[in-house]
């Protein structure tokens, strides 16, 4: 376990340093393409190992969306880089985040079990606080091209969204798909109590008078038609 925290470290270090760097100049604009598409290759890997080597349906689960999510972004950000003809430049912080999960994938093989999925879980929440910490001080900020700067906003909520269900799970030791599922159930709830409330509101704004209407509407009319004549 402690060669697991060495890991951890070791990548906390990694993206921390593009943060040192903003006191300087920052990143360029290539130099982000390569931290943002090796960042998210780390995970992707991750989360492929997780998915053979997990024995739980809910950590291989996580770990495939994972997968997808982060497979996703790596295309947006290559596809953005190939129209604006920018050439994805290797520097310091991206080789260091990619020594750092070749460093987790090794020391993950080590484990099984239970011990494998609270490494593997312990590791994605650490790496996803750092990877918002790194986005929010310094990617976003140092991005000069402003679509390669959007794309990075419309990320960050995919990684916000990943950290928030990580670290729920985390903390009351209870399964990621029970987080999801509790969640889809409380957002349904709160659904249905706004619509009832929305409703009732709705009636008493704007209750038909029935019979009384029909007389309104009647007597409206007959002056109507008295005038025209």
């Amino acid at each position: 376990m402690k060669l697991i925290i060495h890991t951890v470290l070791a990548a906390t270090l990694a993206l921390a340093s593009i943060a040192s760097g903003a006191q300087g100049t920052g990143p360029s604009d290539p130099q982000i393409a390569a931290i943002v598409v090796t960042a998210n290759q780390v995970d992707i890997d991750a989360g492929k190992l997780a998915e053979t080597r997990t024995e739980s349906k809910d950590v291989k689960a996580f770990a495939q969306r994972m997968v997808t999510d982060h497979t996703g972004v790596n295309k947006a950000a290559t596809d953005l880089v190939k129209k604006l003809n920018v050439t994805p430049e290797d520097n310091p912080t991206s080789q260091n985040i990619k020594q750092g999960g070749d460093q987790n994938i090794a020391k993950l093989k080590t484990l099984s079990g239970a011990s494998f999925d609270k490494a593997y879980i312990d590791h994605e929440v650490t790496y996803h606080e750092n990877v918002i910490d790194a986005l929010d001080k310094t990617l976003i900020p140092s991005a000069k091209n402003e679509q390669l700067k959007a794309l990075l906003v419309k990320v960050r909520p995919a990684f916000v969204a990943h950290l928030c269900v990580e670290e729920t799970a985390q903390c009351l030791s209870i399964p990621e798909a029970t987080v999801r599922s509790r969640h889809f159930r409380a957002r349904s709830m709160l659904r249905e109590s706004l619509a009832q409330a929305l409703d009732l509101a709705e009636r008493d704004a704007f209750e038909f008078g029935g019979a009384q209407c029909d007389r309104i509407v009647a007597s409206v009319l007959a002056k109507i038609s008295g005038g025209a004549s």
